[in-house]
């Protein structure tokens, strides 16, 4: 015989339904001050993030500025600069002018290469006059390196250009040829 199931008092059932409402205000409590405590936590971290972002912005902006006035300071020094790398451009050529030792100018194709011809025909030199040479030879490349090195594109030509390396490799070989 199966256990007769008691009938609930009002007064019970009224207290159970009491007791889940409490629990269910409880829960619902619960919920709320969860969902605040993580809602806090999110604006903080919304707001660090921001504070940082700001401080991000606010140091690039700065470095901007310092960029922007070192470069407008730059353009205030090229021309400047390429004035002196003009002028020593000049007194280089002076002073092998009047230097007026025989040895010719690498950047005037004609002198190098009369050099570079009249040398290649010289057969009885001595070790010593071949030394000689030889270092006039490497000033005359260096020389020509450092005109094609500083010298600014807009004031070579192309065709001088190619004379100068050409000149460079002729006087290499011609360093190999004696040696």
């Amino acid at each position: 015989s199966g256990k007769k199931k008691r009938k609930i008092t009002k007064a019970e059932r009224l207290k159970q339904l009491q007791e889940e409402e409490e629990r269910r205000q409880k829960e619902e409590e619960e919920a709320r001050v969860k969902y605040e405590k993580e809602e806090m936590e999110r604006l903080e971290i919304q707001r660090i993030e921001k504070e940082k972002w700001h401080q991000l912005e606010a140091k690039d902006l700065e470095r901007r500025h310092e960029e922007l006035e070192e470069l407008c300071l730059l353009e205030g020094c090229f021309p400047e600069a390429e004035k002196l790398k003009r002028d020593t451009r000049l007194l280089s050529q002076w002073k092998h002018y009047i230097q007026c030792d025989g040895s010719p100018d690498p950047s005037i194709s004609p002198e190098i290469n009369t050099f570079i011809s009249l040398w290649k025909e010289e057969t009885n030199e001595t070790l010593e006059e071949v030394i000689a040479k030889s270092k006039l030879v490497l000033k005359l490349i260096d020389k020509l390196k450092l005109i094609l090195l500083e010298t600014p594109p807009y004031d070579l030509e192309d065709k001088n250009i190619k004379q100068y390396q050409g000149s460079i490799l002729e006087l290499q070989e011609l360093l190999h040829l004696k040696f």
